[in-house]
């Protein structure tokens, strides 16, 4: 996988196992991944701007459906503060909506 500022950038297929991650959230800026915990019988896949809470330590394993990119944020004391940070990182200009990149491909469709 390819971090680039805080954002990990996963090709299809692409794999992170995450240790000792209990309490950080892991966010889809786009995409669509696959996370499974160790202690959790369920598996989540997420697509573009849907978060997770990993809830259990020891490993999770995040795989990546199509290419994406998503962005891991630590436990820190102050939730909201933790909420407002992916909240910003998600809505920024650095990171369209997948509705914004297939408006700005059309455009740049059309005018060429």
């Amino acid at each position: 996988f390819d971090l680039d500022q805080g954002t990990i950038k996963l090709t299809q297929g692409g794999l992170i196992r995450l240790r000792e991650g209990m309490d950080s959230i892991v966010a889809v800026l786009w995409g669509k991944i696959w996370l499974t915990q160790d202690g959790d019988r369920r598996d989540y896949e997420l697509g573009a701007e849907e978060s997770c809470v990993i809830r259990t330590g020891g490993l999770t394993l995040i795989s990546a459906l199509e290419d994406s990119s998503i962005t891991i944020l630590q436990p820190c004391d102050d939730h909201e503060n933790m909420r407002r940070k992916l909240a910003a990182r998600i809505w920024s200009g650095t990171f369209p909506s997948p509705k914004a990149r297939a408006a700005s491909t059309r455009k740049t469709a059309i005018l060429s």
